[in-house]
């Protein structure tokens, strides 16, 4: 996998309908994730509403890509690590009716805080979960497993 800061505009966008965000925070900050050999996109990482050193996360699986944990994990590794936006804990809200989601969060280390009634566009409920930074008392990003190291950007 190749990630990428560049071009935030167009990784905004592309993140909106697949997220069913309504639109991003002045602050948004995305990552985009695509394969190596034919350059084309599967996902897309937004981060907003920074509040000191945590911030909202939303992933986008584009064009049926599934929900992969490797590329989740790569995203969330960039935004704990010095070099990316240094973030010591991290919160998303998934729909109730995307187990596939929820699955991934858990996976790679997110925690179910509670449920939020109307918390997603169009009123549906959501599950909020979140993540901390290792070394500030909870669970970070988890290493995927060995089925998914080919999806890892290795030292990229």
């Amino acid at each position: 996998m190749h990630f990428t800061r560049k071009d935030q505009d167009k990784l905004k966008q592309i993140a909106l309908a697949p997220t069913g965000s309504t639109g991003w925070r002045d602050d948004a900050v995305a990552f985009g994730a695509s394969r190596e050999q034919d350059g084309v996109p599967v996902a897309v990482a937004v981060f907003q509403a920074f509040t000191g050193r945590e911030a909202e996360f939303h992933i986008a699986m584009l064009d049926g890509a599934r929900m992969q944990p490797a590329i989740v994990a790569s995203m969330l590794t960039m935004s704990f690590s010095p070099r990316g936006l240094n973030l010591d804990r991290l919160w998303c809200q998934i729909a109730v009716d995307n187990p596939t989601a929820q699955v991934a969060a858990i996976k790679v280390g997110f925690q179910i805080e509670y449920r939020k009634r109307g918390g997603i566009a169009g009123g549906k409920d959501a599950i909020v979960f979140s993540m901390a930074r290792t070394g500030t008392g909870q669970a970070a990003a988890k290493h995927p497993n060995d089925e998914d190291a080919d999806e890892v950007n290795h030292g990229r």
